[in-house]
């Protein structure tokens, strides 16, 4: 399987969204209600590499690449919950130009990270993290290594991944990670034996460590990645130079007002262009952090004209993946998603709420460095802009803890795919322009 992977390498480098699975048209349900029967209970290693096979091979039956994943009791072997990708959704039939089209409904909902969330808002009924194990067909990507070690579970893993997977050397040592995150990888996440090519590797306390996945089936959990479907439409994209900017449209616009309902304070800060933040956006993101009890940090989306969208800060009691930047890259996807599919709004949003890689994220402080919750952000700003934008992840303040050199050395370790596909640039404001 490695010398497979090996063959692969350059045929994944240009064509890898984002090293773990992009998602699937119908799977905004099927992820979140595909839970396992709870008498289901996994009693070797090939038996839970086919469990999370099926769920990624359901991915790609449905439009996206395949990536799947579980939730395991480690005490008992029983199947908590299961998930695959979901980042597309059907266009609705009122407004799809034929079969089979599809858009981003969230450029982070990645298997494993889904799964984490929906435990975290099911965790008063289920046993802790330290009791689980998050099993996976394929290294997980920056997001998902970061989701799964902010959030104190184990991960089992069935195939490499080559291009975006923390483990890309395949050899267990972590290069990829910080001294702090790498040491928690090695202590939290193993790879299953595989019949034939290697042994089992990683800590002690992963369950079904002691038995192997057959060759072929490991084989089956990487080769899937690649799988496509030629019939799915993906029907995100506007030429830019066909936008229109959502500030120029009347006020009693249906989409316009939507669009304000949706984001009360969107269009009510224009600044010259995304890499030009303003001083009174500072302000605001200053006021988005005050106003909710706990938050450290705020982001904001600003769209290709200069005009504020949406802005979130950090929700503490939705748990550790609630980041500031999780936050408002889930509202700007999901609420752009919803306002597409509304034949009212459609045409509004086809025209305006462009990809956001035609926009900025700007951060009121830089993401501490060397954490597992920063990890996961840089990888979900990967996986939301997916090519390089430049001045597209800039903040106003350096980390609240450690240094900015230490956060640029944290991306430099990334993978290709972040460093080179993407080219992740954390950069204060101030570099593309001064403030006015």
């Amino acid at each position: 399987m490695s010398s497979l992977a090996l063959d692969r390498r350059s045929f994944l480098m240009l064509l890898a969204a984002g090293g773990a699975a992009v998602a699937s048209p119908a799977l905004m349900g099927a992820a979140r209600e595909s839970a396992a029967a709870g008498d289901v209970r996994l009693t070797s290693a090939e038996q839970a590499a086919r469990a999370v096979l099926a769920q990624a091979r359901d991915s790609v039956s449905l439009g996206s690449k395949g990536v799947g994943g579980l939730i395991m009791d480690n005490r008992t072997g029983r199947i908590i919950r299961e998930g695959r990708n979901y980042r597309y959704l059907p266009v609705s039939v009122e407004v799809a130009n034929g079969p089979n089209e599809v858009f981003t409904w969230d450029y982070t909902a990645h298997g494993e990270t889904a799964l984490v969330g929906w435990y975290q808002a099911n965790r008063a009924n289920l046993p802790s993290p330290e009791h689980l194990t998050i099993v996976t067909s394929l290294d997980p990507c920056a997001m998902c290594t970061g989701s799964i070690l902010t959030a104190g579970f184990s991960a089992a893993v069935v195939a490499y991944d080559p291009t975006g997977g923390m483990n890309v050397t395949e050899d267990g040592r972590y290069r990829t990670l910080t001294p702090r995150v790498r040491q928690q990888a090695l202590d939290s996440i193993g790879f299953y034996g595989v019949d034939g090519v290697r042994d089992y590797f990683g800590p002690s306390g992963i369950p079904l460590r002691g038995t192997q996945v057959s060759a072929a089936t490991a084989d089956a959990c990487e080769s899937v990645f690649f799988d496509k479907n030629p019939v799915v439409k993906r029907d995100d994209d506007v030429p830019r130079d066909q936008l229109i900017d959502p500030a120029s449209l009347p006020q009693s616009d249906p989409f316009r007002v939507a669009m304000q309902r949706a984001w009360p304070d969107a269009l009510t800060l224009k600044m010259a262009g995304p890499t030009k933040p303003s001083r009174e956006l500072k302000s605001y993101l200053e006021s988005v952090r005050a106003a909710r009890p706990g938050a450290t940090n705020a982001v904001a989306f600003v769209d290709r004209f200069g005009n504020l969208v949406t802005a979130k800060a950090d929700n503490p009691r939705r748990g550790p993946l609630a980041t500031a930047f999780m936050n408002t890259t889930q509202s700007y996807a999901r609420t752009r998603c919803r306002l597409f599919n509304d034949p009212v709004t459609h045409e509004g949003a086809r025209t305006t709420l462009a990809s956001p890689d035609s926009g900025a994220f700007i951060w009121l402080h830089a993401p501490t460095p060397d954490i597992a919750s920063t990890l996961k952000d840089l990888g979900a700003f990967g996986s939301t802009m997916g090519d390089p934008a430049p001045g597209g992840f800039q903040f106003f303040e350096g980390p609240q803890k450690g240094t900015y050199g230490a956060l640029l050395e944290q991306v430099a370790l990334l993978p290709p795919y972040y460093t080179q596909l993407v080219d992740i640039s954390p950069l204060p404001v101030g570099v593309f322009a001064p403030m006015p």
